[in-house]
């Protein structure tokens, strides 16, 4: 395991148990506890961890585009009007990204 997949987990795991810690413990904000403990937020949360410390930004964005999809109903509630360019929009960034890993 790379010195970077090692950090990035590390603080994933410090992350979630410190966040774990303070629930049982009783002193998690409302805000805090609602979000933070919803097991759909976990992979986003996983993803932007890896990204800010993972010289391989590939887990990050996976994990990100899983917790996306986890929250597919909110997406959409949000983009009621919207919705009409989500899959568009997905074609841009995918080609985006194919063109951009090319070079």
């Amino acid at each position: 395991m790379k010195e970077d997949d090692k950090l990035s987990w590390g603080i994933t795991l410090l992350f979630f148990g410190i966040l774990f810690l303070l629930k049982v413990w009783g002193h998690a904000p409302e805000t805090l506890a609602h979000y933070a403990f919803n097991i759909k937020n976990f992979p986003i949360v996983i993803g932007i961890i890896f990204l800010i410390f993972n010289d391989n930004r590939s887990i990050g964005i996976a994990m990100i585009t899983l917790g996306v999809f986890m929250r597919f109903d909110l997406v959409m509630k949000m983009t009621n009007n919207m919705s009409i360019y989500i899959w568009p929009g997905l074609l841009i960034v995918i080609g985006g990204i194919l063109i951009y890993r090319r070079h």
